[in-house]
């Protein structure tokens, strides 16, 4: 699932910027009036959305950086607890021996 938000912000990246290229161009080609106004209102929203998009990015980031550190921190503990469940049933594997 992260790897299909990241390729989606990196989609929504790429049209806002070609969004914003487009409706500049348009804005800047029309007479003063409504088509203009909105126009410039596409652009506003395309800037919008591209920082939205920016900002989930640097939030994966994030996440990724805190999955690792959790990762991290539970290894040890992890392998400790396996150690205990393999003791136990060496444990139990040498009493079902003496039986």
């Amino acid at each position: 699932m992260e790897k299909t938000v990241e390729t989606t912000v990196e989609i929504v990246e790429k049209v806002t910027e070609e969004t914003k290229k487009v409706a500049s161009d348009l804005a800047g080609a029309l007479p003063e009036g409504n088509l203009k106004q909105e126009a410039l209102e596409v652009k506003k929203f395309a800037e919008e959305v591209d920082k939205d998009a920016k900002n989930i990015e640097v939030l994966l980031h994030k996440v990724d950086k805190i999955k690792e550190e959790v990762e991290e921190l539970m290894e040890p503990l992890i392998e400790k607890e396996e150690q205990r469940e393999k003791e136990k049933q060496d444990i139990m594997d040498h009493e079902n021996n003496y039986k």
